[in-house]
C-alpha cells in the first residue's frame, strides 16, 4: 500500500514523502471487484482461475475532500510513476517493492487501472494450493468484500 499524490508536471501519481509504503502480507491478495471476475449475481466467475494477477493491483483514489474517485477528471486512467523502487523500478530488490510480483510480470501495465470503489481480499497461497474445481467455492466462502462510500471514503457494511 502506498500513499500517492498527483504530479501536475508529469501527469502521474508519485509517492508522498513522510508516508513510507507498506508491503502487503505475502499470503494475501487484493483486487478490484468488477464484471471481469464477479457476475451480476455477485458470484465469482471461472475467469478468476485464469488470471489471478488481476487481484494484486488496483487503485483507490481519494479527492482532496475525501470523496472517492473512479478515474481522473478528464476520464483517463491514472498513471503511476513506475520507475521508483516501490513498484520494482530503479533496480529495486524484492524487499523494496510493495507488491510481490513475479519477475515475469512487470508491475507497470498492471498498476495503471481505473480507481475502484469495491475490492476483495483473500489468502492467495491457500487459493493457489487448491484444485481448480474448488477455487470458486472457496472464494465465495472466504473472499472479504470491501465497499467504499464514494462520497465519504469510508467503508460500507456488506451485510
Amino acid at each position: 500500500m502506498a500513499v500517492m499524490k498527483y504530479d501536475n508536471g508529469t501527469g502521474k501519481f508519485v509517492s508522498v514523502g513522510g508516508f513510507p509504503p507498506q508491503r502487503m502480507p505475502a499470503d494475501m491478495a487484493f483486487g478490484q471487484i468488477s464484471d471481469d471476475y464477479v457476475d451480476g449475481g455477485g458470484n465469482y466467475k471461472s475467469d478468476v482461475n485464469a488470471d489471478l494477477r488481476g487481484f494484486t493491483t488496483f487503485n483507490v483514489i481519494f479527492a482532496p475532500d475525501g470523496s472517492l474517485m473512479t478515474g481522473l477528471v478528464n476520464g483517463s486512467v491514472p498513471q503511476v510513476e513506475t520507475g521508483v523502487k516501490i513498484f520494482g523500478g530503479d533496480g529495486a530488490t524484492k524487499e523494496q517493492q510493495i507488491w510481490d510480483h513475479p519477475a515475469s510480470l512487470p508491475p507497470g501495465p498492471n498498476i495503471n487501472e481505473p480507481g475502484v470503489g469495491a475490492i476483495t481480499s483473500f489468502h492467495y497461497k491457500t487459493l493457489e494450493a487448491m484444485s481448480d474445481a474448488n477455487r470458486l467455492k472457496w472464494l465465495e466462502k472466504n473472499g472479504q468484500f470491501l465497499c467504499i462510500n464514494q462520497y465519504t471514503g469510508k467503508l460500507l457494511p456488506t451485510k
